[in-house]
């Protein structure tokens, strides 16, 4: 777990994690001074004498010149300074282990999240957003659970070594007993109980996979869910999958509690044993006293270091998948950083095109990785700027793949796409800076019209000219000027309080608000009325006669504002 530990963090982080293993070695020497210092206080009270006579001189302090009476409220004081330190530097190396986990997390959910929101769009096509949504959450979690449990194993070690140390001083009959018993308890752990927890923590982050899954699946299709009476369905498939789940962690936990009670009841036994040997070997009431003290201190301290270690490899086992799968995304990133250096590296043909075809495609064919049948196959075409190109064809015929090949989201398997001079795969926020897309089924945001239309998020200020004109030009003014709360209207998940056709027009006003060079609208008007689709067509043509809309339509009305018409039949230009 170390080594892996170590291929997540940084060489920073790293050295930084190996400082705090030095704190918590030093949080436990303060430990081992408190706990030792109990029985001698006690010895001190009972019968200072025999105190002064086994540690006599500690340097230069000669302990028999001072009184009993002294000599026990300086070592109060003692005791109460050590335990006040111990708790200030524990509370202080608390502070300190959670700001490292917070920031490890920070950064881990911020490299992957960058990495998933920057990996092409057809890494997307083949990664279920429920895994990625688990990596960036449910995962990340894992990890920090794992350095601090892992932590808390290594100080807890410490402590259970130590007692045993302590207690074969005072007792070795005693110690060895215990020792003996705990190891066959270590034993039946390591065959019989671990293996298990491997399969069962894997299970778990399938299943997290599972719930996120349906939950979103559930939400984002309700409409149709309920229209279709599977509401029953949905929750019985939920449930089964969350039973699994529980019946798991219930697994776990009680597992989790069974040490805490056998280690009870051990205690009770070494205790009562310890008293019964101590007096069959010794009658002396006092020093029977002072050993005990120690044996009921030391293993009041061993019971909870014995039950962490439990814990905390509890925990490393239940989250050790999560380790793995954010190893396994981190060299995916990597990865992803030496392609993309090898692919800037790499020179490519300066083809030179006309300034006035601001889009140009030279032999492009595409098919997806998992599939062997071309999508479109040697497609050539020249877009000039200022017109209305319509792309048309039957269902299948690959207009959306074009469309996205076109935006830049697809890379071709062949050919290149040009922008006047320059392959968009060039510079590709270059290309998106000067492009608008209007999706036929556009995504809102659970906010204001406002702020769907801006589609900010970073609240900065609204260009109020721009954002009254894109309000215009796609027919939303009316509609607007109708709600209690304008603009601030909130639209509901994913537009949920709006019509199709409400949705794709604020999806033209984000466009349009965005004042690209060309317009790429995908079935953007497939939702309107014929009057309201006429009127916007209008307003584009006359108000964006320097802009370039290429669009994909079936309506006849539609098709007949355009330029240039471009049909699709089987991946080819017909």
């Amino acid at each position: 777990m170390i080594s892996l530990i170590s291929k997540i963090l940084k060489k920073k982080d790293f050295l930084n994690l190996q400082i705090l293993v030095a704190l918590n070695f030093i949080s436990f020497f303060l430990e081992l001074i408190s706990i030792i210092s109990i029985p001698i206080f006690v010895g001190l009270i009972i019968d200072a004498d025999v105190i002064i006579n086994k540690f006599g001189n500690f340097g230069n302090l000669n302990f028999s010149q001072i009184s009993n009476e002294y000599l026990i409220k300086y070592f109060g004081l003692f005791i109460i300074s050590i335990f006040v330190i111990k708790n200030i530097f524990y509370y202080s190396l608390t502070y300190i282990q959670g700001n490292f986990v917070k920031s490890i997390k920070l950064k881990l959910s911020k490299d992957l999240l960058n990495f998933y929101v920057m990996s092409p769009f057809s890494y997307h096509i083949q990664n279920n957003p429920a895994t990625l949504t688990r990596n960036t959450t449910d995962s990340i979690e894992g990890i920090s659970v794992v350095i601090l449990q892992g932590l808390e194993l290594f100080k807890e070690t410490l402590a259970v070594l130590v007692v045993f140390i302590i207690l074969a001083f005072v007792n070795p009959i005693i110690t060895i007993s215990i020792a003996t018993i705990f190891s066959i308890l270590a034993f039946l752990y390591l065959k019989k109980i671990r293996p298990s927890y491997k399969k069962k923590a894997e299970l778990n982050e399938s299943f997290k996979v599972n719930f996120i899954q349906t939950i979103n699946e559930t939400f984002g299709a309700i409409k149709d869910i309920k229209i279709l009476n599977k509401e029953k369905d949905i929750v019985e498939y939920y449930e089964k999958y969350r039973n699994e789940f529980e019946q798991n962690l219930f697994y776990f936990t009680i597992l989790q509690k069974v040490p805490k009670l056998l280690l009870e009841t051990i205690a009770i036994l070494v205790i009562t044993l310890s008293t019964v040997i101590i007096l069959s070997l010794n009658n002396d009431i006092l020093t029977l006293f002072s050993i005990l003290s120690l044996i009921v201190v030391a293993i009041a301290r061993f019971i909870p270091a014995f039950n962490s270690i439990i814990t905390s490899l509890f925990y490393i086992r239940l989250f050790q998948p999560s380790v793995r799968i954010i190893l396994n995304e981190l060299n995916k990133i990597e990865k992803f950083k030496k392609d993309s250096l090898r692919e800037l590296k790499y020179e490519k043909p300066k083809n030179k095109k006309a300034k006035n075809n601001i889009i140009s495609l030279e032999n492009i064919s595409f098919s997806y990785n998992d599939s062997k049948k071309e999508i479109l196959k040697n497609i050539n075409l020249s877009i000039e700027k200022g017109t209305i190109v319509g792309i048309t064809g039957e269902t299948g015929s690959g207009k959306s793949t074009l469309f996205h090949i076109m935006l830049g989201l697809l890379k071709p398997k062949t050919g290149n796409v040009f922008n006047l001079e320059q392959n968009i795969h060039d510079d590709l926020a270059n290309w998106r800076n000067q492009i608008g897309y209007i999706a036929q089924n556009i995504y809102l945001l659970d906010n204001t019209i406002e702020q769907n239309i801006s589609f900010d998020f970073l609240n900065q200020k609204i260009d109020k000219k721009r954002m009254d004109f894109s309000i215009k030009m796609s027919c939303l003014d009316q509609k607007i000027s109708e709600l209690p709360f304008g603009l601030k209207t909130k639209v509901g998940n994913d537009g949920v309080r709006l019509s199709g056709g409400e949705k794709q027009r604020i999806a033209l006003a984000r466009s349009i608000y965005k004042n690209p060079k060309v317009f790429f609208m995908d079935e953007s008007t497939s939702a309107l009325d014929s009057v309201t689709e006429q009127k916007i067509i209008k307003n584009l043509k006359d108000n964006f006669t320097d802009k370039t809309i290429v669009l994909i339509a079936h309506r006849k009305t539609t098709v007949e504002a355009c330029d240039k018409i471009i049909n699709l039949k089987n991946g080819n230009i017909n």
